[in-house]
């Protein structure tokens, strides 16, 4: 096992009963009768969920038809055992939810080899693979693998439409493959939003090569939506899937705090995650202001995800802002709430080698008080131990003994 598979990612902390997380100097006391409970209850809860989960890794992400998707399949935390895995693939049209493609392949080992063929039946236009193993269908708690992948048209489209950076209206401009405007021609159209149609209809292409589908304020608050459209014109036709933003640009903020939530007076790591009505991720510069002045700055990468280091205070009110936003940005947000006190868990780096320790800052409501710390992975408790803080603040160490590499959680009560 190389150093790097023995990297533990990311630890996701979460808080257990009614209390929140933390511990402090460590005192490991296996006899503890509650803890001995909640470790026998968490190992009956392991060997219940505990079902194969499948990673495929594909060839590349688009395609054109008559070409197979071609994968190589890994059952994550395979056990050595005699019974063969049945691994079930299918293809979904992002645009009208129908399977595409669909097949069954043999697990041996934990690993499959195989492909799924395009046919020259499919349009053009995203679609989702998915797979899962028989262990989904004896009902076992096992998460689907989606991978989203582009298929494209047999020839370069003759017409291709565009959304317009219109605020108030629901505007698309439709061109040709020479640049030109494809005006005059037939536009049928249909706007799914999760799943359902909201408007469908045909509407002429008008002088400037524009379609008008009415103002944007009827779809704010559709969702998600999507534009599936087909454009006719000179006996030429092409089809289309977009994805369709409704109103203002919207960005939907989400805060992370670390730990689970907010104490006044403590210093916390908040993670923020930015997407726009779409879904997608945005990259962007941000401030955090207090009563409307900045007091720290942060920048999202190209998952829109950004952090920072805050103190709060319950007198005080939080948000976001982005100078560098589009005109009229809406933003969507709800700040978490500051509790008065409470305990509250830093972990500077989550990232952990084999033989080395996990440095924890602790903060707790008063000293004195003792709580149990659990560290686990999804098939087995790696650490457990009575906590006993001499203070109400302090730092810990905690050593990392041949634990199973992954993500982990950690929960105190």
């Amino acid at each position: 096992m190389t150093s790097i598979c023995r990297k533990l990612l990311l630890f996701f902390f979460s808080v257990g009963l009614s209390f929140f997380l933390l511990p402090a100097c460590v005192s490991a006391q296996t006899n503890d009768s509650l803890l001995n409970k909640v470790i026998r209850s968490w190992d009956y809860y392991a060997l219940r969920h505990r079902s194969p989960v499948v990673f495929l890794h594909l060839d590349k992400s688009i395609y054109k038809h008559t070409e197979y998707v071609q994968f190589m399949a890994y059952q994550l935390g395979w056990r050595s055992d005699t019974t063969i895995h049945t691994l079930y693939v299918f293809l979904t049209d992002l645009a009208n939810k129908k399977v595409g493609s669909f097949e069954r392949f043999a697990l041996y080992e934990g690993v499959a080899a195989g492909a799924l063929y395009l046919p020259d039946s499919l349009k053009a236009g995203e679609y989702l693979v998915t797979a899962y193993t028989d262990g989904k269908l004896r009902g076992l708690d096992q998460s689907l693998f989606r991978h989203q992948i582009t298929v494209l048209p047999d020839f370069f489209p003759p017409f291709i439409v565009t959304q317009q950076p219109d605020t108030t209206a629901l505007t698309f401009r439709v061109t040709t493959d020479y640049q030109g405007l494809a005006s005059g021609g037939s536009f049928h159209y249909r706007l799914q939003a999760d799943g359902r149609t909201v408007d469908s209809g045909n509407r002429k292409i008008d002088a400037f090569g524009e379609v008008g589908l009415g103002t944007s304020s009827r779809f704010a608050n559709a969702g998600n939506i999507q534009l599936t459209a087909t454009v006719e014109r000179n006996k030429q036709t092409s089809d289309t899937w977009l994805p369709v933003v409704a109103g203002p640009a919207e960005w939907r903020v989400r805060y992370y705090p670390e730990g689970g939530s907010l104490v006044q007076g403590r210093p916390c790591q908040l993670a923020i995650g930015i997407h726009d009505r779409t879904g997608a991720a945005v990259r962007t510069a941000g401030q955090l202001l207090e009563d409307g002045q900045a007091v720290a700055d942060f920048r999202t990468d190209d998952n829109g995800w950004g952090r920072l280091m805050v103190v709060v205070n319950t007198e005080h009110t939080y948000s976001v802002a982005f100078p560098e936003g589009p005109k009229g940005l809406h933003i969507k947000e709800q700040f978490p709430v500051i509790q008065q006190e409470g305990y509250t868990l830093h972990v500077p780096d989550g990232v952990a080698r084999n033989g080395d320790s996990i440095d924890l800052f602790l903060y707790l409501p008063a000293a004195g008080q003792q709580c149990r710390l659990l560290i686990y992975n999804d098939k087995e408790i790696v650490y457990a131990s009575v906590m006993k803080p001499r203070s109400d603040a302090g730092q810990i160490h905690i050593p990392v003994n041949d634990w199973s590499p992954g993500l982990l959680t950690m929960t105190l009560f």
